[in-house]
């Protein structure tokens, strides 16, 4: 299993950043327009022009987004435990991250092709699954 930190190193790209690289700025637009809950390890841009007030925040507690006005979702939100539950990995459709149906990441704005997007969330799927199974057995 891949450690959330080499997720993230394997997945850098443009207006993905993680750690110390999080811009200030993009930070506080995002903690201001997303239901983010833990502290924010990583922030995927899905802005055309970069503010990062549509996009992804990924924090100890899990996953947490804003879309634009174009993408319908149910959910903004998902714990690890929550994310780990979805049955099989995310599929991209119409320039979204389909978690389940009814719950939608808008990844329109986002420089990582549909490709490599959809490998980055296979391996937070993965992740969050090996992390729930971990911690279930009292290893965490």
């Amino acid at each position: 299993m891949l450690d959330i930190n080499d997720i993230f190193i394997k997945h850098a790209h443009d207006g993905f950043y993680f750690g110390e690289s999080i811009p200030k700025k993009k930070l506080r637009n995002a903690i201001e327009a997303m239901p983010v809950e833990g502290d924010v390890l990583a922030l995927l841009d899905c802005t055309v022009f970069g503010s990062c007030k549509n996009g992804l925040a990924i924090t100890n507690e899990g996953l947490y987004w804003s879309n634009d006005w174009t993408v319908d979702s149910s959910v903004f939100g998902l714990s690890w435990e929550e994310f780990s539950s979805v049955s099989r990995p995310p599929i991209y459709k119409s320039y979204s991250i389909v978690i389940r149906p009814g719950i939608n990441i808008g990844v329109s704005g986002c420089s990582m092709n549909k490709k490599k997007l959809l490998e980055f969330f296979k391996d937070l799927h993965g992740f969050s699954t090996a992390m729930v199974e971990k911690k279930n057995k009292g290893e965490a």
